[in-house]
């Protein structure tokens, strides 16, 4: 997490080292507000809930189709069958 920090450069800063450290790892991006966290937590939840609903859409239609595709292959057949009479 600390990698890229220039630690020679804090060695016996002491406050103004923890203060340079703390604003290394924000203009970084390694250290957020909790809302920034909390607010991309929900939108993460938020889009899973959203796919788990589309997986399950798209598995019922799947279904569907296989079940369709039988159905006309059955009625196709059965047609070949009176024309054969």
């Amino acid at each position: 997490m600390l990698e890229g920090l220039p630690v020679d450069f804090l060695n016996g800063v002491g406050t103004v080292g923890v203060v340079v450290a703390v604003g290394w790892l924000v203009l970084t991006g390694k250290l957020v507000p909790r809302r920034t966290l909390e607010d991309a937590r929900a939108d993460r939840d938020s889009w899973r809930t959203a796919a788990e609903v589309q997986r399950d859409q798209v598995t019922k239609l799947i279904h569907d189709a296989d079940v369709t595709e039988a159905l006309l292959k059955s009625i196709e057949k059965r047609a070949e069958e009176v024309r054969s009479e």
